[in-house]
């Protein structure tokens, strides 16, 4: 065989895997839209008396550990389907609640879309679904990706007796991308003023996927919050500074996950961060993907942090 042959081969074999990875990405595209259409809501009733709609996927058999699911920023709970019913069908129960203000939980349950009062309502929300579904757990462990990753190490640190550890999958403890110094006086400005004006997410369908099956996935999503309010954002940057200032107490193991070309997270910042406080945490690299590492990787991300969890429980 030539050289003309062997790079032949080599650019035949690149294209079949090219060809594959499409195929898979379009296989896993129609899964997760198939799982959200077809999925249940169900409720729970926080203590201010507001009922929140939340999803779920069960194990075949009872176990005796939940993970609680907290999405990012811009998402909602349908982001993780493919997740979760592999951990589902690992034998795990997966609760994936959508947040005050997204997914299910905005207009329709008479909620402004993209707004919170106060970050502790975040926390109070949480609090009250984990108070409801502990009687049936030994352990619940907190899944929090993207800005999900901020309210569970917050809960974590707020309720460590109530959780039994964490997995932050490209969490945003430290964004690397953020408004304009116009755009944050104008935040300011409208935390005294006018709360409940909006803005632009600062992150685009682009920064979660390099893949256009995803990126035309989340451009077309109707449960998608491209907007949120001022308050919201004052109200995170609140919850950032309190967990930066009590991050050496957490007491939780913590996984982290990490994409190696994520521009929506600093992931030297986040990995400095965490370990300022926990020197219990494992980190897994997949260095190849964006960010949304849930979409693209299911059956990785959930074998990894099963394999985490039987660690856990061995110890």
């Amino acid at each position: 065989m030539n050289y003309k042959q062997v790079l032949a081969f080599i650019l035949t074999a690149c294209v079949n895997v090219s060809q594959f990875a499409m195929a898979n990405d379009d296989s896993l595209k129609q899964e997760i839209s198939q799982h959200i259409e077809q999925r249940s809501e169900l409720e729970y009733v926080t203590r201010d008396g507001s009922k929140l709609g939340y999803f779920a996927r069960m194990a075949s058999e009872h176990p005796d550990t939940a993970f609680v699911y907290l999405h990012g920023i811009a998402s909602h709970s349908g982001w993780f389907e493919l997740t979760a019913n592999r951990l589902a069908a690992q034998g795990h129960d997966v609760y994936m609640l959508d947040r005050r203000g997204s997914g299910v939980n905005r207009s329709q349950r008479s909620i402004t879309p993209g707004h919170i009062d106060s970050w502790h309502d975040w926390l109070d929300d949480l609090d009250d679904f984990i108070r409801q579904i502990r009687p049936q757990y030994n352990h619940i462990y907190l899944i929090g990706l993207s800005w999900g990753g901020k309210l569970a190490t917050a809960y974590g640190l707020a309720h460590p007796d109530k959780v039994s550890g964490l997995a932050l999958v490209t969490p945003g403890l430290v964004a690397a991308v953020d408004y304009n110094g116009f755009e944050k006086l104008s935040i300011a400005v409208c935390h005294l003023f006018c709360q409940q004006s909006t803005y632009p997410v600062p992150v685009t369908p682009a920064m979660f996927s390099d893949k256009q099956q995803w990126v035309e996935f989340i451009e077309s999503d109707p449960l998608r919050n491209p907007l949120v309010t001022a308050e919201f954002l004052w109200q995170t940057r609140r919850m950032d500074k309190w967990i930066a200032a009590n991050i050496n107490q957490l007491q939780r193991p913590t996984l982290l996950f990490l994409a190696g070309k994520d521009e929506i997270i600093d992931n030297d910042k986040v990995t400095k961060l965490l370990f300022r406080g926990q020197q219990a945490t494992s980190v897994q690299h997949y260095p190849q993907q964006v960010h949304a590492i849930q979409l693209e990787m299911p059956n990785r991300l959930a074998t990894d942090i099963s394999q985490w969890l039987s660690q856990k429980e061995a110890q």
